[in-house]
């Protein structure tokens, strides 16, 4: 592994446990970055207040090099996609990461999380944070939405952000630097939290839907999403920085159960509101299948009322199409479950898997309640329902039902919580 020159022998070599006495927190941390001022200033930032700190070049770390480490912060100047580290993958990377605003991102970029970070930049502020979060709690303290921010033209085009005034009260994680926003980056928040790998820690203030989200995790893997180095954030923004490295530590092993995720039906409402607006209608109108604008004779409002009656049996499919230059393309397309419809039944509450099985034992509506049953689970056990009963029964409990997923129940086979208590 070639050290960058920045990071000191001595530092590279401490134990932790001699230094938590000195007031830092006993972690070590590996940042791989580009050999510049900014990894200069991240340096300065991780070993002054953590344990162990190493550093290596972004296009140089391995496996093996994150494993030495508690967290990795992912960070570095743009990186082309050719020259991002190829082995980098999720499923079986060993060590938590930070991954550090657009720059960081890319190198996830193709990775198929739904940290996909292809967000709008924020402004460096966020609108929307959890306050008893350890990432703003623990150890140190003092975020809080203290600073006021005008509010973003597109951020009003989406039904979250439809009533918000002129400005709004915002925590601010650095200063609104056309340098250091242009380096920020979001998730897409619709279905975002909707599976247990996930969780949202702050909304980002940007020019587009109010719920993206800025600071947020799935499984051992934390996107920080603002941009600025550490000697431009704020004193509240270094320390959730600070926060953020040790919360990510608590999810090594963290299982990731979601990936190439699927739009969710809070993505649906958010497209059905926009059926009501002339002037965002073509554009919503695509997003739907032809059959919902079929039954209400091409009626956009109706259509919309269609769509949130329905908000229950909502799905999204994969589909191909023709592009605009003439080549197949894929895209996703809402439709209604006709046989969640026709059974009377939500997609997503596991009341329904109860029924359907009970529909089959009873011989009434048995190819549509097997259908649902099917898409439901995922998988198929033949046809004794004796089978069916015992292998629900034993996971009904901790089922979860996950659009982005594909519209079916997950049964994780071990627990996303943190290790450690919060």
């Amino acid at each position: 592994m070639t050290r960058l020159p920045f990071v000191l022998a001595a530092i590279v070599a401490v134990v932790p446990a001699q230094r938590a006495a000195d007031g830092l927190v006993p972690l070590s941390v590996l940042y791989a970055g580009a050999h510049d001022a900014r990894a200069d200033d991240f340096s300065q930032f991780l070993r002054t207040r953590f344990a162990k700190a190493g550093g290596i070049r972004l296009a140089e770390l391995q496996a093996s090099d994150a494993a030495r480490y508690d967290v990795v912060v992912v960070d570095g100047a743009a990186v082309a996609a050719s020259s991002r580290p190829a082995f980098l993958d999720p499923a079986t990377w060993p060590t938590p990461t930070v991954v550090v605003g657009a720059p960081g991102g890319r190198v996830f970029a193709g990775r198929r999380l739904k940290l996909d970070m292809n967000g709008p930049p924020t402004a460096g502020a966020a609108h929307l944070i959890v306050p008893a979060h350890p990432v703003f709690a623990e150890p140190k303290t003092g975020a809080a939405l203290d600073d006021v921010a005008p509010v973003p033209p597109k951020f009003r085009t989406w039904p979250e952000g439809a009533a918000a005034g002129e400005t709004l009260r915002v925590w601010r994680a650095h200063a609104d630097a056309p340098e250091d926003a242009a380096l920020g980056a979001t998730s897409e928040g619709f279905g975002f939290h909707d599976s247990p790998d996930c969780e949202v820690i702050a909304r980002g203030l940007v020019d587009g839907a109010p719920n993206a989200v800025v600071v947020g995790r799935q499984g051992p893997f934390l996107h920080w999403g603002f941009g600025a180095p550490p000697s431009r954030l704020t004193p509240s923004g270094r320390a959730a920085l600070l926060n953020a490295i040790a919360y990510v530590a608590r999810f090594k092993g963290a299982p990731i159960l979601v990936t190439d995720p699927v739009p969710s039906r809070d993505l649906a409402l958010a497209f059905a509101a926009r059926l009501r607006d002339p002037a965002l209608r073509d554009d919503a109108r695509r997003r739907f299948a032809p059959a919902i604008f079929e039954e209400v004779g091409g009626d956009p409002l109706l259509a919309a009322d269609l769509i949130a009656g329905e908000v229950e049996r909502l799905r999204c499919d994969r589909m191909t199409v023709v592009g605009a230059d003439g080549a197949p393309c894929e895209t996703f397309v809402f439709s209604i479950d006709e046989d969640a419809r026709a059974l009377g039944l939500s997609n997503r509450a596991p009341e329904a898997i109860d029924a359907c099985l009970n529909l089959i034992g009873h011989r009434e509506e048995v190819d549509r309640a097997h259908r649902l049953l099917l898409r439901s689970v995922g998988v198929d056990l033949g046809p004794d329902l004796r089978h069916w009963h015992a292998w629900w029964n034993a996971r009904k409990l901790d089922a979860r039902f996950c659009d982005t997923a594909g519209y079916h129940f997950l049964f994780p086979v071990a627990d996303s919580r943190p290790a450690a208590p919060r």
